[in-house]
């Protein structure tokens, strides 16, 4: 998903949340260095709270806010390509990036962002 397109549906989702009396529900997870062993756990914790939430009639976006990469020999020598696929799988809704997805060259970078 583009930044701008994000943007524009986070802004819409936020004030409509106000306009309208919308419940929306901010998930956030960061620092997760390639370490797939603790994406179940997370996955199942973020699937049972948008349960919830849905059955509420609210709503639910599930960000990474950086370091996905960097931290496992798996993650590192697939450069992050593990990580980006389980997001998907769990409906990741965006991911940004931090300090370590810059331990690689910028062609990573770039092919991990056009990922999903």
């Amino acid at each position: 998903m583009k930044i701008r397109s994000f943007v524009f549906v986070f802004i819409f989702l936020f004030v409509s949340s106000f306009a309208y009396g919308t419940k929306l529900t901010i998930l956030s997870i960061n620092d997760t260095h390639g370490h797939l062993e603790g994406y179940p756990a997370i996955s199942a914790l973020v699937n049972k709270i948008r349960e919830k939430v849905k059955k509420e009639g609210g709503y639910v976006l599930f960000v990474h806010a950086g370091d996905f990469n960097t931290g496992t020999p798996e993650s590192d020598m697939l450069k992050a390509e593990p990580d980006i696929e389980v997001f998907n799988q769990m409906g990741m809704d965006v991911a940004t990036i931090g300090n370590h997805e810059f331990d690689n060259d910028f062609s990573v970078l770039r092919k991990t962002s056009q990922t999903g």
